[in-house]
């Protein structure tokens, strides 16, 4: 009984390129569950409301408030995550299938 050698290291450029998504798009999602763990919460896309000079983010039944900038920081953090986390998504699909029709059969 022989086992499979384990492959690690890409070794064609469409390998690479997948690999390459990947860990952008494992980056992206990384940096956005810190931005939520540090801020509580994010204000997209639920948004919020100004009140008295700050904005709150209404987050399973708590209100949690931000400044000006933090609030848009926040707003275009999570319009940026949503937009590369589609993109990583649909690149490493599309490349996936490329690679699977490219290697033959073991």
């Amino acid at each position: 009984m022989s086992a499979m050698p384990l492959r690690v290291l890409p070794k064609t450029r469409l390998e690479r390129i997948h690999l390459l998504w990947l860990i952008i798009g494992i980056g992206n999602f990384a940096a956005f569950f810190a931005h939520v763990l540090l801020d509580g919460t994010s204000a997209f896309p639920g948004g919020g409301r100004f009140v008295d000079g700050h904005y709150l983010v209404h987050e399973h039944g708590k209100e949690i408030p931000f400044s000006e900038a933090g609030y848009f920081f926040s707003y275009w953090h999570g319009v940026i995550f949503v937009t590369i986390h589609i993109v990583c998504m649909v690149v490493g699909w599309r490349l996936g299938t490329r690679i699977s029709q490219r290697t033959p059969p073991a």
